[in-house]
């Protein structure tokens, strides 16, 4: 055991204070090139495109001893990961990836440079000093460090009232007499984490200052520009019905599902406050509902498992759900200016971990608010640098904990890891205790230098404009939610780096990085990636399409929604309707009367054959089709009870089917040629069946084929065979004057 903790000891003193920092780019790594290296030394992989590759990167030791690697990110692609070559390591293999066939070895010096045991000269503290910054664990274990070592040779010396001065801030009435008698005296043989230290063995504490800073006569009539009127009227009475239809419908669907209700709340209330017969193109009202509510889309949803869900839910979704809204709220209170540990601090008293209930998820909450709340500087609400963590000896790493193991004891006797923190306290996990502060710290320097950076921006913006700025504060945002998501991780392996990739804690992990997906895509307006991001966080928590009917149809409204916030302009926005719109429930009047009369037209498609005297076809020798717009006279029946399909008998006048096809491709250029009314007649009768719930019909007649029957930019074709045509088809059903209607 003493060997293996010299060995530990001076790797400590060694790797910390004396390892040289080696770099290497990723792609160098991949081919073999290597900068010079040592046992000792602090290799720095740069450049790593992704956190996958780099989580695949290890590097072993020796014939199979793993070196932790701790991975941070580097701008907002790529990545870094640091590992410290032990002293004494002869032989490292690189794994490039889950491909055993890329490996290969390098053989380095062991370094070290001798067997002297470094450490840093001695402090004289005869006493503790009491001040604010013992509440902060690590600065706590500096000076108890400092004062057990002072009186080492004399522990008779070692008083009470010294050590009361740290241990009342970390140890409770009731567990001062439970665990240590009333005793704070036996707090030194008693915690296990410093039980086993022996005193005439102390190591020297840090001298001097720690480093604590950063941060449109009869027959020949011209009716020209009463056909192009129609026409016109008729191509967006069609649209303006399939709009109508398709918000309908979307009313319809926030009515049926409460959930998409409480998700969508001003949606809601500006489909349930506003007539949308009267406003079907989609106005700024709308557009300013759709956009209120995507951004606060999780926000919504964070209320609303909260009011509906949480309590029956088993604990693995509890456990995805806590830590998603846990970390949605700390990343947007850090964006609103909160220090990362002030606004985990935030999140860890919302969400306190009880052994009544005892969650995963909590629990990794209260773990990450304790390592940053304790691994704070001296003063400000900055974390401590590298720079301190090297003044740190075995000794003070042991009181470290032990001061946690006493203000937290719920935490360290808690199983919800590989193995409780309490185990820890073995002197052989001294490597493991080091590991949790050093993988934590080198995590937060990174964040608190881009704080320190965007700071600056702001404080000396020179030359740049509002635009880079805004630019820079985005990159500074998703670079630091990465950041704090990897900060997060190191958690789960502060007992065994394992951890991170159990498959039982896949759901918390899945729930913490929608989490911060979400966060960073509503920061950034980028709302489709915050609307997939919330669905899949939706999945996670509240289980499947599959078990839920409502995510289907609420995945159908944010897309839709999303596409409405994108659109600039009113056409863009009616484009929108028009990809979107289903004939729905539109027309109503004809199918809720058991007898109506209309004038009505049943503009639409058809299919069907033809007989032409002049050429002596008959019927159903041919196979004809095109664009139909009769106008006449329907009489209908509905059920004015329940919503219901009609049958309608239609008498047909006139057909302007070529006018309306030419209009609807050219909306700004005029009819080029004059139209008669004898070229535009055509009698017949149909039989039309009114689809329930839908303005669209399906229509089956003999009629007087029209003379017309094409229009192009520079004439119209006119036909003066008698052609007959029995047909088939869709239309819209589209009254234009309602004569009765009888319910």
């Amino acid at each position: 055991m003493k060997q293996l903790f010299t060995l530990i000891l001076l790797y400590f003193s060694t790797v910390l204070c004396y390892g040289q920092s080696k770099k290497a780019d990723y792609n160098d790594v991949i081919y073999k090139i290597l900068p010079s290296l040592s046992g000792g030394d602090v290799l720095i992989v740069e450049k790593i495109p992704s956190s996958n590759i780099a989580d695949e990167l290890q590097i072993n030791y020796n014939g199979g001893n793993p070196i932790n690697g701790t991975k941070s990110p580097n701008g907002v692609i790529n990545f870094n990961k640091t590992f410290i070559i032990p002293l004494g390591a002869t032989q490292l293999t690189f794994k490039i990836d889950n491909n055993s066939s890329n490996d290969y070895d390098v053989t380095i010096s062991g370094g070290g440079g001798g067997s002297q045991i470094v450490v840093p000269p001695v402090t004289d503290y005869s006493k503790i000093h009491d001040s604010d910054d013992l509440n902060r664990a690590l600065w706590a274990a500096f000076e108890m460090d400092a004062y057990l070592y002072y009186h080492h040779t004399a522990t008779a010396n070692i008083k009470k009232e010294e050590l009361q001065k740290i241990l009342s801030r970390y140890i409770d009435a009731k567990r001062l007499s439970n665990v240590y008698g009333g005793d704070y005296n036996k707090w030194k043989n008693t915690n296990p984490f410093v039980k086993d230290m022996e005193y005439a063995k102390l190591y020297p504490a840090p001298k001097g200052e720690l480093y604590s800073g950063m941060g449109s006569a009869i027959g020949g009539m011209d009716v020209t520009k009463y056909v192009q009127a129609f026409a016109d009227f008729l191509r967006d009475r069609i649209k303006q019905e399939l709009t109508i239809a398709y918000l309908e419908k979307f009313k319809q669907t926030l009515e049926k599902n409460k959930e998409i209700r409480e998700l969508l709340p001003k949606t809601w209330a500006t489909f349930k406050d506003n007539d949308i017969f009267n406003l079907p193109s989609m106005g700024a009202t709308y557009k300013d509902a759709f956009a209120a509510d995507l951004a606060s889309l999780p926000d919504n949803f964070i209320i609303y498992v909260k009011r509906h869900h949480f309590n029956s839910m088993i604990n693995g979704n509890k456990n995805a759900f806590i830590v998603g809204s846990a970390m949605y709220s700390f990343i947007n209170q850090m964006a609103k200016g909160d220090h990362p540990s002030t606004a985990l601090h935030t999140i860890a008293l919302q969400n306190p971990y009880d052994l009544t209930t005892p969650l995963t998820s909590t629990y990794i909450i209260a773990i990450t608010d304790m390592l940053s709340q304790n691994l704070l500087a001296k003063t400000g609400d900055h974390w401590i640098e590298l720079k301190t963590v090297e003044k740190l000896n075995p000794d003070i790493i042991r009181i470290f904990f032990a001061l946690l193991y006493d203000k937290y004891p719920d935490l360290f006797e808690a199983s919800h890891l590989s193995r409780k923190l309490s185990e820890l306290a073995d002197n052989s996990d001294i490597n493991q205790r080091f590991n949790a502060i050093y993988n934590f710290v080198i995590l937060a320097q990174n964040i608190d230098q881009r704080i320190n950076e965007f700071k600056k921006m702001k404080e000396t913006p020179g030359n740049s404009t509002a635009a880079e700025r805004k630019e820079v504060a985005l990159d500074f945002f998703l670079s630091n939610s990465d950041a704090l998501t990897d900060l997060v991780k190191t958690t789960f392996s502060v007992v065994n780096r394992d951890d991170l990739y159990d498959e039982k804690y896949s759901m918390i992990i899945s729930g913490l990085t929608d989490a911060i997906d979400i966060a960073k895509a509503v920061r950034s307006n980028n709302f489709p990636r915050a609307t997939n991001a919330t669905i899949s966080l939706i999945t996670t928590v509240v289980g499947s399409e599959k078990d839920n009917k409502w995510i289907k149809p609420l995945k159908n409204i944010l897309a839709f929604t999303n596409d409405v916030v994108a659109a600039k302009t009113s056409d863009e926005i009616k484009a929108v309707i028009a990809n979107y719109a289903e004939p729905v429930q539109s027309y109503k009047v004809i199918r809720k009367s058991y007898f109506s009369a209309a004038l009505s037209a049943y503009p639409g498609l058809y299919c069907g054959t033809e007989s032409n005297n002049q050429t002596k076809t008959k019927l159903f020798s041919n196979f004809t089709y095109g664009v139909t717009a009769p106008i006449g006279l329907a009489f209908g029946s509905g059920n004015s009870d329940r919503d219901s399909s009609s049958i309608t008998a239609f008498l047909s006048i006139l057909d302007i089917g070529a006018a309306l096809s030419y209009r609807s491709e050219n909306t700004t250029t005029d009819i080029p040629d004059k139209i008669t009314l004898a070229q535009i007649f055509a009698p017949g009768v149909h039989f039309v069946y009114g689809i329930k719930n839908s303005p669209l019909a399906l229509k089956v007649g003999y009629q007087y084929a029209p003379q017309l029957r094409d229009i192009s930019t520079e004439s119209i074709t006119v036909e003066d065979a008698s052609v007959w045509r029995l047909t088939a088809g869709i239309s819209v059903d589209i009254p234009i004057y309602i004569f009765t209607s009888k319910h």
